[in-house]
């Protein structure tokens, strides 16, 4: 009987043996409290019934649970706007985080928020239900955020950069018996080379009973602070050149009135321009460089215990800078950065201030005792996720009908995210309180 064949096994492969090289002695490095997160690009950080709204229909489907409807009488944590969007999720012509504009009643919030590149009209109804204002047919072309400006007790306007000119438009609004404000009329501030950024606010006294507020606007070069009238109308608060040189910014400007016009520019170092309503000139001065170069958006609010201080908060590096004073000023290092922040009071003594870490939120509070002296009660760690915009603060009508701070910011595509402040806490919650 013949012997089956034994099969040769393959020779084991020859072992090379090479010297493994020293690895580096570890090198400690001391970590920032925070650490920024990428940059958010449209698909991350996405729900699922977001990123089903953002697929082409030749795409599979997938299959995804309807959201549960809010308990009656509870304010939802996240609000859609919009269906479906177009090919460019986040279609604006500008550089600067979005901002909504809100006017919160008792009953019902009147939203303004950018949708497809244009400014619409929402009215959040009792907590529960939001719906799109049709009568208002919206601003194509938006540039910048919009910014809100009571003009008495059921109007307001609403300003924001719009078209390729880059115009200021501004349109009044008045409250209807039903509650739902409608617009009334509508104008366009033109200015060579056109206007920059966001229109921003200048809260406080105005020191004339003509006006109701003041606006500043950066135009080429410079600043124009406007006098807002009780019909909206717009005019330079400066009588003789109504433009403040500024040149390069580094951020989105800030300011208040006390009741002369102050303006703080994003600048290294910051520079301040003021002015009061009818002066031929504006003034200036700059603040102390500070331990770092101001490198984001401002943020300011004033407290008046013991006496009027402004309150002045900018990013730096991987940190913010805090500046307070009015005629000589004191600096000092918050040891994390915030970008995009938003200031409020929420007793005579504290104030609150939110902003973004990266794509998520963080805040923080500080203390003004009767002697002047400021506690900072620094930041729990950040919140949130897929931030996209900076947050604005607002007083909000509870379902229990209370007063408190509230918030509201963009998130993922097309979202707009409510907050609400735990004063006993000093934190911030993404539920109702």
């Amino acid at each position: 009987m013949a012997k089956a064949k034994q099969e040769k096994k393959p020779a084991s492969a020859p072992v090379r043996r090479t010297r493994a090289a020293p690895a580096p002695a570890p090198v400690a490095m001391p970590a920032p409290p925070f650490a920024p997160e990428p940059t958010w690009v449209p698909g991350k950080f996405l729900s699922q019934v977001d990123l089903a709204s953002l697929r082409h229909p030749d795409e599979t489907e997938v299959e995804v649970a309807p959201p549960r409807a809010a308990p009656p009488q509870v304010r939802p944590t996240a609000m859609r706007l919009g269906a479906r969007l177009g090919n460019d999720p986040l279609p604006r012509g500008r550089f600067a985080p979005r901002r909504p504009a809100v006017r919160s009643g008792a009953h019902a919030d009147d939203i303004f928020a950018e949708v497809d590149g244009n400014l619409v009209q929402y009215r959040l109804e009792n907590g529960t239900t939001m719906r799109r204002i049709p009568a208002f047919e919206g601003v194509p072309g938006l540039r910048s955020s919009p910014v809100l400006v009571p003009t008495g007790p059921r109007n307001f306007a609403l300003y924001c950069v719009v078209g390729p000119d880059r115009r200021l438009w501004a349109g009044q609004f008045l409250e209807t018996d039903s509650g739902t404000p409608v617009i009334a009329s509508s104008n366009a501030v033109l200015i060579e080379g056109g206007f920059l950024g966001d229109p921003v606010l200048l809260p406080g006294l105005n020191g004339a009973g003509s006006v109701i507020a003041r606006l500043a606007v950066r135009v080429t070069g410079g600043v124009v602070i406007y006098d807002v009238g009780k019909d909206g109308s717009l005019k330079p608060t400066c009588s003789g050149k109504a433009i403040l040189p500024i040149g390069e910014v580094h951020g989105r400007i800030a300011g208040l009135s006390d009741p002369i016009a102050n303006v703080f520019v994003p600048q290294s170092p910051i520079k301040n321009g003021f002015v009061n309503t009818g002066n031929p000139s504006y003034g200036e001065r700059l603040l102390p460089p500070g331990p770092g170069e101001p490198n984001g958006d401002v943020c300011v609010i004033n407290t008046i215990v013991p006496k009027t201080v402004f309150h002045l908060f900018v990013p730096s590096g991987q940190k913010t800078l805090y500046f307070r004073g009015t005629d000589s000023w004191t600096v000092e290092e918050i040891p994390f950065r915030l970008d995009g922040m938003a200031a409020e009071h929420v007793t005579p003594s504290r104030t609150v201030v939110l902003g973004r870490v990266g794509q998520r939120l963080c805040g923080f509070s500080f203390d003004v005792a009767s002697d002047g002296k400021v506690k900072l009660n620094l930041a729990a760690p950040p919140f949130g996720q897929a931030i996209t915009g900076d947050p604005v603060l607002f007083r909000g009508y509870a379902p229990d009908g209370d007063v408190h701070l509230a918030a509201i910011v963009y998130a993922e595509v097309n979202k707009l995210l409510y907050l609400w402040y735990d004063h006993g806490n000093d934190s911030w919650s993404l539920l109702p309180p």
